[in-house]
């Protein structure tokens, strides 16, 4: 994130001080545009941060008091006052006085009474973690969403139809439909644990001991113990614990604030305040940044969750994150399938009560019509595919920490993109040059080849300056290859061959080390001619070095080493500054008067290049006149004598200035620096605009920056409000002139951070947002958090990008928060759904296209998978209308959902992307559903339709070729007899035959019926069964030839339990003996089976079957009393 006015390379601080110092017309004009309230005075200022916070306080007291649900009310009210802006007075206030109003003393420190009474209203210096919700019951929640519920309930169906029915196949199905909710909702319950860390990346950043000075005693202890108005001693090193507002430092003190504000820049502090704002002024330190070099003392000012750290960690874990759009799309496709199976299985429940279906037959076939038309593996068919899209978008350097977030992203309709680093490629350049009045071209990814020459003299000299007047320097072990040996303790590192300046495709290998505009000119320069061995040619004598006092930096320098030549003076700074010491120009290598209108020119020029949103810095020289400064002269940087081109030089002033300064410069040009887009975002915005998705840029730099860098981009391409009027003013036309534009109906807008804040009205922020082309300019975190949410307000899907600490509540916050993978803090990753490896926009447009390519293919997923339901369906149908038997099982369902169907499923999505996939609008979430009525009509009525129609045909097929005609199945289905009882037909023609089989006897003896490979076959049934055998346990095959056929098929009469069930004293052939015991197991009884012999039926084995690859001939050979018999179809008689 671009914190507001942290220099990110200095860029950020020195932009508003070029914008600043611009003609009046053009540095005053965006902010008196956009709040004529900015040029308030300081009393006023002042006044109105008093009254704010005397506001806060008032709040916090009424806080406390009791009333009614004041737990949720705190935490709202808590939530809304951490949005605010934060308000502190203590930079601005004098050390004396801030010791005073926090009971402690500069030199001593505090006292232990006062620590104890500080620590018991205030307590420790620790965050507050928000309450936990126990782990058992996060897993208990997994467990337990509506589709898991809808698995439960079927689990529980099969395990009350195997209490019943004792099938062991209901149990099977039991087992499995709890085992995929436990697996499911394990595995949920895992990717949520892992990315619920962020409290814990929050305490990482507290230092354990930290040094104060209590009592006049310096010492170590807990930083949890600190309390307001402790004394701090820091040192190059530390984290700081707390807020802590400087009172005295060495001159190298600098923080390290990339942990909050994702800035990469170490800054300058100082004891004194320099701005009104508290994250600007160099007199503070903040909690969880670190101290890289330098010592200081400060006074303690806040602690806890009192410090801006604090703040946001507080803003962060309370943020309410939505659900996800795919899981959105999830339940709502549940609900429909859910409440489609339960409405189906009913009706078929009741249909087969009326047609007296016994009750549990009637229930196992509720269970597998809900079976049928739940889709088991949606579960795991989804995160199969997100998995496989997200291994794809980490070669596209994004890295999905949440897989549902894969998908989210293909929804955006809003990004609002950070700019520095993510649109920029976050290293200060060169982009133009102006010499001799002209502006020129130089290498950058704005303009690739530059249009100036080196020939020329003018250039010549402005190299020399910037080469010179200037303390940047390559890094030296940048410029060689590094050669690792070993590793461990063993790992050494050392130089290899050395290295060119710059790649084959322009970038710089060699680093450098300075100032971000320093070392973008030396960059520039070097390529020109060696800036280490220029400088040493031409040795630093003097200097004075840059400071915000005179936005200048002079020095002084021997030229070629040779004391025979004049020596040369070279400054650089804000143009402004620079011109005003100049008397002369240099234009083609010859130095001629300033007059008013070559000052006007330069003006001009350097106006042009401040609009486009660059620092512009001047150059000038002065060779000095070796009578008045030989070589031995004594220059003095404390009261300068030599050259400065001061005017209105006041002598009577005390130390007395030097007559010398008053002598003038030779103006040479100007260089304007900007950070410049990556080469590919354009394209990249494009693309967006042609997919319907709308970028929004929120940024912390300047408005005339961020304007400027969003039209180079594409995110601006049309006239604001002020572009408008502007344009009126200057062709002079007033409203209801000819060629006047309304103003109000610009497309584009730039709204500054100082114009928006948690009380904006609606209204006004749907005036704001209402616009296609917007950019947020001067935005502070908690601005960044209220832009997500009115975006969101307007339905919008948005996706975030951020890398400070101080982004993490947008970045929860949003659809998709996107953290920065090279310059992003751990908070900001951990609170982030993605992480952008190379800080690349263009990369997250990639991401875009990935998430839109997997919705379209989880359509293609579930579409397949829901096809499957029909022709699961339609054999139970058949079975309850016409009672053909079941081809289908329930268990052999649920293999089909979870197996055979989940490999097509997820291949789906290997799919490549349509071609049309980023020329299409963002999808409406309210209509554009993952299941819509035209998917489940091509599933079910279309596709589904072919694929029962192809399964029942092969179903027919297979069992006419076992010997069972479709014209005698229906009626085979009732019940649960097919397969496990004896079937009798009636038939003509054709063949018994009796090939491998046995029969037993009365007297239990089995008796050989033909040798396993010699068949015998008769025409009549009675001629197969030998003297003495029973037609009951005879396994006689029927073989049609090429005459018969199979005229009926019935099921004789069971009513008994099987033999291994038997009662006491139990005789198949005496009646008497039946007792009264009814069918668990179904056995036929010998009345039914006596009378489907008189009626012209035989126990029926197809003689197809029984030439089957798949028939078990070991089913002839064993007892039929046993009740691990195997076979195809056993009798239990």
């Amino acid at each position: 994130m671009d914190g507001p006015g942290t220099p990110k390379h200095a860029f950020v601080r020195m932009d508003d001080e070029a914008v600043a110092n611009l003609p009046p017309s053009a540095a005053l004009r965006p902010r008196e545009a956009s709040r004529r309230s900015s040029v308030r005075s300081s009393a006023e200022i002042i006044a109105a941060t008093e009254e704010m916070r005397q506001r806060i306080e008032s709040r916090k007291q009424r806080r406390s008091k009791p009333k009614p649900a004041a737990e949720t009310a705190g935490a709202a009210e808590a939530s809304e006052d951490a949005k605010r802006e934060l308000v502190m007075t203590e930079h601005k206030m004098g050390i004396t006085e801030l010791a005073a109003e926090l009971l402690t003393d500069v030199v001593h420190g505090m006292n232990a009474d006062n620590i104890d009474m500080r620590r018991e209203t205030e307590g420790l210096n620790q965050l507050t973690p928000p309450k936990k919700v126990p782990e058992w019951l996060k897993y208990w929640r997994e467990l337990t969403g509506f589709f898991c519920l809808l698995l439960w309930a079927g689990s529980l169906m099969c395990f009350v139809s195997y209490a019943i029915q004792y099938s062991v196949d209901n149990l099977y199905l039991g087992i499995i439909l709890a085992l995929v909710v436990l697996i499911t909702g394990s595995f949920s319950y895992v990717q949520n644990y892992n990315s619920s860390n962020l409290m814990e990346s929050f305490k990482n950043m507290m230092p354990t001991m930290i040094t104060v000075i209590r009592e006049g005693k310096s010492q170590k202890i807990d930083a949890s113990l600190l309390v307001r108005g402790d004394l701090v001693v820091l040192k190059g090193g530390d984290k700081v614990p707390a807020d802590i507002r400087i009172i005295e430092c060495s001159d190298d003190l600098t923080v390290d604030n990339s942990s909050l504000t994702g800035e990469p820049e170490p800054l300058k502090r100082i004891p004194e305040c320099t701005d009104e704002n508290p994250l600007e002024t160099k007199n503070l330190c903040f909690f969880g940044t670190f101290v890289p070099q330098g010592s200081g003392k400060g006074i303690v000012v806040n602690i806890g969750d009192k410090t801006v750290m604090g703040r946001i960690a507080r803003l962060a874990t309370s943020t309410v994150v939505d659900q996800t759009p795919i899981a959105k799309e999830i339940d709502h496709f549940v609900h429909v399938i859910a409440l489609v199976a339960t409405i189906i299985g009913l009706f078929f429940f009741i249909v087969g009560f009326l047609i007296g279906t016994d009750f549990v037959s009637n229930l196992v076939f509720m269970i597998g019509v809900i079976v049928a038309n739940v889709p088991e593996g949606l579960l795991a068919t989804v995160t199969v595919c997100l998995s496989l899209a997200a291994k794809r978008m980490a070669g596209k350097n994004m890295l999905v920490k949440n897989l549902q977030g894969v998908e989210t992203l293909g929804s955006t309709t809003c990004i609002c993109s950070d700019k520095t680093g993510t649109l920029t490629q976050n290293v200060m350049t060169v982009a133009n040059v102006v010499y001799d009045n002209k502006i020129w071209d130089a290498e950058c990814s704005i303009t690739p080849v530059g249009n100036y020459s080196m020939q020329d003299v003018s250039f010549q000299h402005l190299q020399r300056c910037a080469t010179l007047c200037n303390n940047a320097v390559f890094d030296e072990e940048s410029k060689y290859e590094k050669i690792v040996r070993g590793s461990g303790d063993t790992l050494t590192i050392t130089r290899g061959a050395p290295l060119p300046v710059k790649t084959e495709d322009g970038k710089m290998n060699w680093e450098t080390i300075g100032d971000a505009s320093e070392s973008a000119m030396i960059k520039f320069c070097q390529d020109k001619k060696d800036v280490v061995e220029y400088r040493n040619e031409n040795a630093k004598i003097k200097e004075i070095p840059f400071n915000s006092k005179n936005k200048f930096q002079v020095s002084i320098h021997k030229q070629n080493n040779d004391d025979s030549v004049p020596m040369l003076l070279v400054m650089k700074g804000a143009p402004e500054r620079i011109i005003s010491r100049c008397h002369t120009i240099l234009l083609n290598g010859e130095e001629v008067e300033l007059t008013a209108d070559k000052l006007a020119e330069i003006e001009k020029l350097q106006l042009e290049l401040s609009k486009r949103g660059m620092r512009v810095l001047g150059f000038a020289e002065k060779v000095l006149d070796p009578t008045k400064y030989p070589s031995d002269y004594k220059f003095n940087t404390d009261i300068p004598n030599f050259p400065l081109g001061e005017k209105d030089v006041d002598f009577s002033a005390v130390p007395k200035p030097h007559p010398n300064v008053q002598e003038g410069l030779c103006f040479i040009g100007l260089m304007a620096l900007i950070d410049p887009p990556r080469a590919e975002v354009p394209g990249a915005v494009e693309k967006c605009k042609t997919a319907g998705i709308r970028v929004i840029m929120v940024t912390g730099d300047h408005p005339v920056t961020a304007k400027a860098i969003a039209h180079k981009v594409g995110i601006l391409w049309g006239p604001t409000k002020e572009d408008i009027e502007e344009g009126n003013a200057s062709r002079g036309l007033v409203r209801g002139s000819a060629g006047w534009e309304d103003p109000e109906t610009a497309p584009a807008i730039v709204v500054p951070g100082w114009d928006i804040s948690v009380d904006t009205p609606v209204e006004e922020w749907d005036r704001i947002l209402d616009h296609s082309q917007i950019v947020f300019a001067r935005t502070s975190p908690q601005q960044k958090l209220i832009i997500v949410e009115n975006c969101q307000r307007r339905n919008e899907i948005v996706a975030v990008t951020g890398d400070g600490v101080n982004d993490s509540p947008a970045l929860k916050k949003a659809n998709i928060g996107v953290a920065m993978g090279i310059m992003g803090s751990e908070v900001s990753k951990e609170a982030a759904d993605m992480i952008l490896l190379d800080d690349n926009f263009a990369s997250i447009v990639s991401g875009v296209e990935e998430g839109r390519i997997i919705f379209d293919n989880l359509k293609k997923s579930i579409a397949y998978a829901l096809a499957a339901n029909i022709p699961e369906l339609i054999p139970f149908l058949l079975n309850i209308v016409i009672r053909i038997p079941l081809p289908l099982t329930t268990v052999l369902m649920l293999a089909i959902c979870l197996g055979t169907d989940m490999v097509p499923a997820i291949s789906m999505a290997y799919e490549s992307a349509e071609s049309d996939i980023m020329a299409r609008a963002p999808r409406n979430a309210a209509v554009d559903r993952l299941v819509t009525k035209k998917l489940i009509s091509f599933s079910y009525l279309q596709i589904g339709i072919i694929e029962a129609a192809a399964g029942m045909f092969t179903y027919f097929v297979v069992m006419n070729d076992f010997g069972y005609p479709p014209r005698v199945l229906p009626g085979l289905g009732m019940g649960t007899s097919f397969g496990r009882q004896v079937m009798w037909c009636k038939t003509t023609g054709g063949e018994f035959c009796t090939p491998g089989g046995r029969h037993k006897n009365d007297a239990g003896v089995w008796t050989s019926l033909g040798a396993s490979e010699t068949p015998v076959c008769e025409k009549d049934y009675n001629a197969t069964i030998p003297a003495g055998g029973s037609i009951y346990d005879a396994r006689i095959f029927w073989a049609p030839n090429h005459d018969g056929k199979v005229k009926d098929c019935q099921y004789a009469l069971a009513n008994f339990k099987g033999s291994n069930h038997k009662p006491e004293g139990y005789e198949r052939l005496n009646i008497a003996t039946y007792k009264g015991y009814t069918a668990d197991q179904e056995v036929p009884t010998l009345q039914s089976m006596q009378a489907a012999w008189l009626a012209g039926y035989r126990p029926y084995f197809p003689m197809r079957a029984r030439r089957s690859h798949f028939f078990n001939k070991n089913w002839m050979h064993w007892d039929v009393s046993d009740s691990d018999a195997e076979g195809w179809s056993r009798t239990c008689s």
